[in-house]
């Protein structure tokens, strides 16, 4: 989903995928109360049980960006994140529905964080420290 470009010059920081039970659902992202995207559309994969693969990485300049693939589409989008902090801690933020999910991460405990909908319409999390594997 990710173009291999500069992959030598980027440090990954974490990578959340929003998975599981999303059908034409709204949501915005905020990783340690710093809003991140806003209004993403999500429609998960029956099949796979993906919708949006993203991940935070750090370029050789000390830039961190937000890079996001939709499952359904062949390009990835890049947004430069200025004002994130991030340190041994993550605070990750799903505002659905007028509502906010939100969990805590040590990234010493995994770089790999999913986001799924459960069927009472509940946004849950999970975290691994290898990354989330999809047929």
């Amino acid at each position: 989903m990710f173009c291999a470009t500069n992959l030598f010059a980027q440090k990954h920081i974490v990578s959340i995928d929003f998975q599981e039970y999303f059908k034409n659902d709204t949501i915005s992202l905020l990783v340690n109360d710093t809003k991140i995207i806003e209004n993403l559309n999500l429609t998960s994969n029956k099949i796979v049980g993906l919708s949006t693969s993203s991940r935070i990485i750090e370029s050789k300049e000390k830039q961190l960006k937000f890079e996001y693939a939709d499952f359904s589409k062949p390009e990835s989008e890049s947004i430069d994140l200025k004002e994130l902090k991030i340190d041994q801690q993550l605070k990750i933020s799903i505002k659905y529905n007028d509502h906010i999910f939100s969990k805590e991460f040590y990234i010493k405990d995994g770089k790999y964080i999913g986001v799924y909908k459960d069927k009472c319409n509940s946004i849950k999390f999970l975290q691994s420290e290898k990354g989330f594997e999809y047929q």
